[in-house]
């Protein structure tokens, strides 16, 4: 096979490859949030729910997620992007799919503004586990039920279990912050609410 060959075939599968709008979405998670690194919660790119409404717009409903209170907490969500990012390529995601993905972003933190208890939050945590519940849903469509299923369950396990230390934070020693266990039970409703009005990855034709 010849050089031009082989990049001819290179520049075609990438091209038809619907998993990089799924690392994109991870990308524009990931890369702002190295940037800026570790801030403190009076942040302007905190949410502060108690504050109420008009003094947390739209725009901060995106930021939050790229602002983290600690190195462990910022280290351990940019390996939760990465690790999200992998699995998309693994199960050859769609684009619908990342669309999902990114709507619910804004979403999952916007509906912390419902616990007027919670002072400030940041942090990309809701949003991977909205990333996850639209992977499952992707893998439920693509016939991988067991393995969709597996992955839903443990995603709601694992917040219940969140739940369980109480609202609206608990602390958590290894990240040296609290925890807002509400950011992932809403990030997993809006990543199947988005996953499923658009039909997030649509059973393939055989």
């Amino acid at each position: 096979m010849s050089a031009a060959h082989f990049a001819h075939q290179f520049v075609r599968h990438l091209v038809r490859y619907q998993g990089l709008a799924w690392a994109a979405v991870a990308a524009a998670l990931a890369l702002p949030a190295g940037l800026i690194g570790v801030v403190s919660f009076d942040s302007m790119l905190a949410m502060h729910p108690a504050q109420g409404w008009a003094h947390n717009p739209p725009t901060c409903w995106v930021s939050a997620a790229w602002a983290h209170a600690s190195p462990p907490h910022l280290q351990a969500n940019l390996l939760g992007c990465g690790l999200l990012a992998v699995l998309g390529w693994l199960s050859d995601v769609r684009g619908r799919a990342a669309l999902a993905w990114l709507l619910a972003w804004p979403l999952t933190n916007g509906l912390l503004l419902l616990d007027p208890r919670l002072p400030a939050f940041m942090g990309a945590s809701g949003v991977l586990h909205a990333g996850m519940a639209v992977l499952a849903v992707h893998l439920l469509r693509q016939r991988r039920k067991a393995l969709g299923a597996a992955v839903l369950a443990g995603l709601f396990i694992k917040v219940g279990v969140d739940l369980s230390h109480g609202l609206p934070t608990y602390p958590h020693p290894t990240l040296g912050i609290h925890v807002s266990p509400l950011s992932h039970l809403t990030g997993t409703l809006a990543g199947l609410f988005f996953a499923g009005i658009l039909g997030a990855a649509r059973p393939q034709n055989s």
